[in-house]
């Protein structure tokens, strides 16, 4: 490289000479020309050794960097140092590995340090959300890894933290909804908001609030306005409501006797017996007035009608309970107090040919003035869509018709227990019983020693004792002697021929009987 160097040069001077031969220059000139080239050269060199000189400062102090760096990261991050790095000298291969060494350390110290912002980021929405003051970070360098002790209390923190405001975002909800309840009807809004929108408690304000965002605080003094605003309305609301309800109660009580008298169907009673103050508007109480208004002068032109079908109706109601009162299987043992079976069937025969045929006659004349006068005018009965007359007809037909089915029913449920109490008895062989095993060995039987131990009360007896039989022996019949039927004097010729009272008889099979044959 050297001797290119030094021929570069020379053939340059030389290249120069002849160029200034071609003008002529003079020697005076030549040298100061040449002084000037060799000045330029000499100022590029000094450059190059000057930027060489400043990038190999430059990489020491680069090396250096990277060496604090990984040392910082291995300790923020909990990795065990190494302690030879600190005594690497300056060369270009030391410098590559640590600035790798650096660059993986930076990738996992990025990817920690960003999950500690999340952490911080979080924790500090949570104390904004509820107004809680900052006592765990407030003298730690966020830019730098904590310490795994603090990140964990971090933690700990942020989960008591977000029960307390799932708990608190919970109850502030159910508070605004009962608001917004609370402020539903016009009347009660107007009274409320003008007594209770001062600076402290805007009602509008909260109603409007979006307590689930993370840009609004809920910190004490919101959420205690906000409860005191809630119990302030509802005692004003409560008291309106008992208001109303007492209202509601007063006309559908005088509702109710009108849809009874006029025998209005469930399917037109259109407004609730119970007052409810989520479906509540203030016009139905111009409505039930309404309401009120014509079944009273339908009831003005039917009422003769109406009291003669309900008269009926108590009498076969009476019926009825006589009906179901003689159901009872100890209706005629019963002797209870008032209780006559000859006074209820009375009742029942007064009640079946007098005054039930009297009522129903009673209702067809009624209702035959009131069509003289009202030809355009039925009236349906209940929700039987049917007229007076119809309606007593279909009732009672319906009723003959149900007495038929179940005296069907009882009638079909004897037959079977009839049949079965007369069907006849089932017979059937029995089963084989096991021959008891003596103590004998056979060509049939395997040796005695294989077989099972017998029963000790077996045992005892011997190949040829008679066993006691399954089937029930018949007492010898026992000729008696002559002489005295009640006892007998000692040495007796009957102690001789009678058996004792200690010996057992001898068991006999009783006779076999045929079988009975299957009807």
């Amino acid at each position: 490289m050297k001797d290119e160097v030094q021929t570069k040069i020379a053939d340059t001077v030389k290249e120069l000479n002849e160029i200034w031969d071609q003008v002529e220059m003079d020697e005076q000139m030549r040298v100061r020309r040449s002084k000037l080239a060799f000045e330029n050269i000499a100022q590029l060199c000094n450059e190059m050794t000057e930027s060489e000189r400043n990038m190999v400062k430059n990489a020491e102090t680069e090396l250096e960097l990277y060496k604090r760096e990984i040392c910082k990261m291995r300790q923020e991050t909990g990795q065990k140092q190494d302690s030879s790095i600190a005594s690497l000298p300056l060369t270009i291969r030391n410098l590559v590995e640590l600035k790798t060494q650096h660059s993986n350390l930076k990738k996992t110290y990025s990817e920690k340090l960003e999950e500690q912002k999340r952490l911080v980021e979080q924790l500090e929405m949570l104390q904004f959300r509820l107004g809680v003051e900052d006592r765990l970070l407030h003298n730690e360098n966020k830019d730098t890894l904590f310490r795994p002790s603090l990140l964990d209390m971090i933690r700990t923190q942020i989960a008591a933290l977000s029960a307390s405001l799932t708990e608190r975002v919970a109850e502030a909800e159910e508070l605004q909804n009962e608001l917004r309840t609370f402020t539903s009807l016009a009347d009660v809004v107007s009274l409320t908001v003008s007594s209770l929108s001062t600076d402290e408690d805007d009602c509008q304000q909260f109603l409007d609030l979006n307590i689930s965002s993370d840009e609004i605080s809920l910190n004490d003094d919101i959420f205690n306005s906000l409860k005191r605003l809630h119990n302030k309305m509802k005692e004003i609301y409560d008291e309106k409501m008992d208001q109303l309800e007492y209202r509601w109660n007063e006309l559908l009580s005088e509702l109710s006797k009108l849809w009874e008298s006029c025998l209005t169907p469930e399917e037109d009673r259109e407004f609730e017996t119970k007052f409810n103050a989520a479906t509540f508007a203030p016009e139905q109480f111009d409505q039930i007035e309404a309401e009120i208004t014509r079944l009273k002068e339908i009831y003005s032109s039917r009422q003769p009608v109406y009291d003669a079908i309900k008269y009926w109706d108590s009498l076969w109601n009476s019926k009825l309970a006589l009906d179901t009162k003689k159901k009872d299987p100890h209706y005629y043992s019963s002797r209870a107090a008032g209780h006559s079976v000859s006074k209820d069937a009375q009742a029942e025969r007064n009640l079946q040919n007098v005054k039930l045929p009297q009522a129903a006659k009673h209702v067809e004349e009624v209702y035959a003035e009131y069509l003289a006068s009202h030809a355009d005018q039925k009236i349906f009965v209940y929700d039987s869509k049917m007229d007076p007359l119809q309606y007593i007809e279909y009732t009672m037909n319906e009723y003959d018709r149900q007495q038929q089915i179940e005296t069907a029913a009882k009638l079909a449920a004897k037959k079977v227990a009839d049949r079965d109490l007369h069907s006849p008895m089932k017979l059937r062989t029995p089963s084989k019983r096991t021959l008891l095993i003596t103590p004998t060995a056979s060509g049939r039987n395997s040796p005695l020693v294989k077989k099972p131990a017998l029963d000790a009360s077996i045992r005892m007896f011997g190949s040829t004792t008679s066993i006691v039989s399954s089937i029930t022996p018949k007492k010898p019949r026992i000729k008696q002697e002559d002489g005295p039927k009640t006892s007998s004097p000692l040495g007796t010729s009957s102690d001789a021929k009678s058996p004792s009272r200690m010996m057992r008889p001898p068991a006999t099979t009783p006779d076999r009987r045929p079988f009975r044959k299957l009807q």
